[in-house]
């Protein structure tokens, strides 16, 4: 079973690059992380929050009852978020679409340089061309989500007494998670530049690794800032919807930063570093073997004559 295991883990293309302990602690740690994700997403999917909270107000004989009155009201027979919306169906398949299919279109130009040769063979167009897939499909995401948020109904706050104080704060909370969000992902876009969108798959690669903020702080700003951006706007919103389809948004992230991208990043920049220390060492031996060249020349008067290979030197 172990021996199966094992040459499974060597042959996926998941975590490629990666050594077998690392690929058996980030698929514990991925299937930690979705059981946790699973587990919110039903919690937002089946619970009134609002209908909960209302509890606190009433009297109970003990802390005991006063937790299962909350339960008994949250706990709705209808689900809270539908997913039988059209629009929530569309910002799922949006959601998880986006990570898988950019880094399928990556791993195909990395294998075959099927975009380099559509474009004439120009790496560099060819990283463009992909930022503007993954530019335009992000965009068509945001809608999607906007949409969801917008045809389901928000969270109904009027049973509480103190219904101006919590939404005013959720919408505060809501408000500051999107500026931060906006402020890492904008940093990380900031900082990388042109190297941003997984320019290694087309060749291009950073001279040395970017240690400033937001990098010195969180492995994957972008994905970071883009999550908290669709938090804080479930929140300004009121929208539980919101809030299930952004755990699920990262959740894709995670899967799609820590499975896929970082161990092939790493494994791809392994690669670079040989190629560059091989490439290193042949330039410093070209100007020694020049200066013999240039001594047995001027020495003789002529160029020395090729020799075939395993012809025996002469005395």
């Amino acid at each position: 079973m172990m021996r199966h295991w094992d040459r499974w883990l060597r042959n996926t293309p998941v975590l490629e690059g990666a050594p077998a302990h690392l690929k058996r602690q980030r698929l514990r740690r991925s299937v930690l992380w979705t059981t946790v994700s699973f587990a919110a997403m039903q919690f937002l999917r089946r619970v009134d929050i609002p209908a909960s909270l209302t509890e606190l107000e009433a009297p109970a004989p003990s802390p005991f009852h006063r937790v299962q009155r909350m339960v008994v009201a949250g706990v709705r027979r209808t689900h809270v978020v539908d997913l039988r919306v059209a629009e929530v169906q569309g910002a799922l398949a949006t959601i998880v679409l986006a990570p898988l299919l950019w880094n399928l279109l990556a791993r195909w130009e990395y294998r075959v340089r099927g975009l380099s040769r559509w474009v004439g063979g120009d790496r560099h167009r060819a990283h463009t061309c992909f930022c503007g897939y993954v530019l335009a499909f992000s965009a068509l995401r945001e809608f999607c989500f906007s949409q969801a948020v917008a045809v389901t109904p928000a969270w109904d706050l009027s049973a509480l007494t103190w219904r101006i104080t919590a939404e005013r704060a959720l919408r505060a909370l809501g408000f500051a998670l999107y500026i931060a969000g906006s402020a890492i992902s904008g940093a990380g876009f900031w900082r990388l530049g042109k190297f941003t969108y997984l320019p290694e798959y087309f060749g291009i690669f950073c001279d040395e690794i970017i240690t400033s903020f937001p990098f010195n702080l969180f492995a994957d700003p972008m994905y970071l800032g883009s999550a908290l951006m669709h938090f804080g706007y479930a929140l300004m919103h009121l929208a539980p919807t919101g809030l299930f389809l952004a755990v699920i948004l990262s959740l894709a992230y995670w899967i799609a930063a820590r499975l896929f991208e970082e161990p092939f990043m790493n494994k791809l920049y392994a690669q670079e570093r040989k190629r560059r220390r091989a490439r290193a060492l042949r330039s410093a031996a070209e100007p020694e073997t020049g200066i013999r060249e240039r001594a047995v020349k001027g020495a003789s008067g002529r160029a020395p004559a090729a020799r075939a290979v395993g012809e025996p030197g002469r005395a």
